[in-house]
């Protein structure tokens, strides 16, 4: 995994998502107030994926390139060990943000699903912060523990989506759909690489074909969210 194509191919994922983050945001006021509201979510969880893979991404990169992995001022860890602690955290919250931006586009209430999906949500944090995750040497049998939850609130917004899409006109209902399946290809891989990599490191390629799903998350998501002239979800009808 430490090779120049795959360096090159997280910055070009990397610089993806702050575009679509700036664009979200440029994009925003053009929305009716209700949608601009709720949109705030996407925008949220568009940053929390760019801000936090960012660390994770950029110290990899870092590291290749110049052979050292120094020390960060955080928590006794190197940068690349931080990195993927922060990408980890964030894209919890970024789970989070996109449970609650289509709770309210959907005007769904607050089942006892939804709330298994936020202790999934807590559970997961509070799983990060143990010393068992060993974030800067190789993978522990807590990386499973601590992915459990996490898929759970991922799984948990991927069948929002298949539940609700067949409620949703067209463009929308496709739009929905294919980000559903987007998520479910980036929990498949993500989970291959996790468990995969007690058996070979190879496993740990599956990394890219998730990367590459997220492109596709966080596109349809801008589609949903911000183009002009798109399908209104629950609140603008």
């Amino acid at each position: 995994m430490d090779s120049w194509p795959v360096t090159i191919f997280n910055i070009i994922y990397l610089g993806i998502l702050w575009v679509l983050f700036v664009m979200s945001a440029i994009r925003a006021p053009r929305l009716s107030l209700e949608r601009r509201r709720n949109a705030l979510w996407i925008i949220a969880a568009f940053f929390m994926l760019a801000f936090g893979d960012s660390f994770h991404l950029i110290s990899l990169a870092y590291e290749f390139i110049t052979g050292s992995n120094p020390i960060s001022p955080f928590w006794g860890l190197t940068w690349v060990g931080f990195g993927r602690l922060a990408s980890s955290f964030t894209l919890t919250l970024f789970y989070l943000c996109l449970l609650l931006y289509f709770l309210n586009a959907f005007d769904l209430r607050w089942s006892g699903w939804i709330w298994v999906l936020l202790i999934s949500t807590v559970v997961r944090l509070v799983l990060l912060a143990f010393p068992q995750n060993n974030w800067d040497g190789g993978r522990t049998l807590w990386s499973i523990w601590r992915n459990i939850p996490f898929v759970v609130q991922g799984m948990g917004v991927m069948v929002i989506l298949f539940q609700q899409s067949p409620r949703q006109p067209l463009p929308l209902r496709r739009q929905l759909q294919t980000l559903a399946y987007a998520i479910l290809v980036s929990f498949a891989t993500y989970t291959g690489t996790v468990v995969g990599v007690f058996w070979h490191p190879a496993f740990g390629a599956l990394m890219l074909p998730k990367t590459a799903a997220y492109i596709v998350v966080a596109w349809w998501l801008y589609l949903i969210a911000f183009r002009t002239g798109e399908v209104a979800l629950a609140q603008d009808r």
